[in-house]
């Protein structure tokens, strides 16, 4: 759906399957009175500068800042006057993610939060990018992607919300200094590093320089990134092995395209092959006297 640019909110029509993503360009004079949707709301900014406002809160926004918004939440959306927002928000109605196991863990959705230079930020890039395209096709099983992909996102920032660190100490890592940055991004690394990223998209998203970027990252964990990256992989596909989980799934999971680059990687650094790891692993203990 596109937007021209608007001087209020686009009111949201939803279909069938309860999920949808929309186009909200707004215009110099766009005013949004105070508002509680009755739907979760996922939005990424396009371009422009704002702030989402509350009675207690400010949160101020900006281009790539992916913001979380709760059903019930009153808030209303305020543009610069000089650079007004241009959004891809995604809603969905409560409905979709009401799963019984899930419950308390939609307790866990934020009021309002946004999140920036952020693993979560890259991972709502590309998943509204894919349902953008899913309504554009209008494909077979169209309504079963988009709603796999809306509940993906949410369950990511449901996921993220669980994370020991508090809200408020980890958006104050999130928006702080380059140092800062690089700190978060260590602790997202640990639940995001079978992606296959290079180091120089890494460094872009944190928005300092790849220098910058490699000094620091060895500052804050002592390694090179791709030493830690492998080493992150490597400790979790020990996990497996010792599991009984096959060497080829182990790979897989743990973001290794083909078997031979992990037996490499493998053997480098616990100086045997997975197979070998299995069966020392795998060997019972011998009784003691």
């Amino acid at each position: 759906m596109f937007s021209s640019e608007s001087l209020k909110p686009v009111e949201v029509h939803f279909p069938p399957w309860g999920s949808f993503v929309l186009e909200s360009h707004h215009a110099k004079q766009f005013r949004m009175p105070d508002t509680a949707h009755a739907f979760y709301k996922i939005m990424y900014v396009l371009k422009g500068y704002g702030a989402v406002q509350s009675v207690k809160m400010n949160v101020r926004i900006a281009p790539g800042d992916v913001i979380a918004v709760a059903p019930g939440f009153r808030h209303r959306i305020v543009d610069d006057a000089r650079a007004p927002l241009a959004l891809i928000v995604l809603c969905i109605q409560k409905q979709v993610a009401a799963f019984p196991q899930d419950d308390e863990a939609l307790k866990c959705f934020p009021a309002v939060r946004c999140y920036r230079q952020d693993a979560l930020a890259e991972e709502a890039r590309h998943i509204l990018r894919q349902m953008l395209f899913e309504q554009t096709l209008q494909r077979p099983a169209t309504a079963g992607m988009i709603t796999g992909l809306a509940l993906q996102l949410m369950s990511a920032v449901l996921r993220l919300q669980s994370n020991s660190a508090s809200p408020a100490r980890r958006e104050k890592g999130l928006t702080g200094n380059s140092s800062a940055r690089v700190r978060a991004y260590v602790r997202d690394l640990e639940q995001q590093f079978w992606k296959n990223e290079k180091i120089d998209n890494v460094a872009a998203r944190l928005g300092i320089s790849r220098r910058q970027f490699t000094k620091l990252f060895r500052a804050v964990t002592g390694a090179s990134w791709l030493e830690y990256v492998r080493g992150v992989r490597i400790r979790h596909a020990c996990s497996l092995l010792a599991a009984d989980r096959s060497i080829t799934t182990a790979a897989f999971e743990c973001g290794f395209d083909d078997l031979s680059s992990f037996y490499r990687t493998f053997k480098a650094r616990m100086g045997c092959t997975p197979q070998q790891y299995r069966e020392k692993k795998s060997k019972p203990r011998q009784p003691t006297v």
